[in-house]
């Protein structure tokens, strides 16, 4: 007997959107130039964030901020080596979004921060219907 899972996995991402858990909105953004950025005389990379065709207002569920091992908020304290570390957050996407590249920063309406994908974190699942990614607060 064949039996396949693929027809019961096909109402999973509908069915949890429709729990109402995912009342998140976000947008994805590019730096002018995308893998080359420009920079100014001095050097600088020109910071200007421009919108990604495609990958805007994307209902999403954002989770709440996870610490990484290296950033100890009850002791007070981060490790030497990890001063600049931030706490990470999860972004599940309702859909398949094959463009996401982990070069864009995300931000979530809502929240004045930005985010920028952890390296190696934007991930699907075999039958391509959702994309999760890491985030972590990007500063200038």
């Amino acid at each position: 007997m064949n039996q396949s899972m693929i027809p019961n996995l096909a109402g999973i991402m509908p069915a949890a959107v429709a729990t109402g858990l995912f009342v998140s909105v976000a947008s994805f953004f590019d730096r002018i130039g995308g893998d080359t950025p420009q920079q100014d005389s001095m050097g600088q990379v020109d910071q200007t964030l421009v919108p990604v065709a495609g990958l805007q207002n994307i209902t999403a569920m954002f989770g709440v901020a996870r610490n990484s091992p290296a950033f100890l908020p009850d002791e007070g304290m981060r490790l030497p080596t990890n001063t600049l570390e931030e706490p990470e957050y999860h972004l599940l996407l309702d859909k398949y979004y094959p463009a996401v590249l982990p070069r864009f920063l995300v931000q979530i309406t809502g929240d004045p921060a930005t985010y920028e994908i952890t390296p190696g974190t934007v991930q699907s699942d075999s039958q391509s219907t959702q994309t999760r990614l890491k985030l972590r607060r990007f500063s200038f």
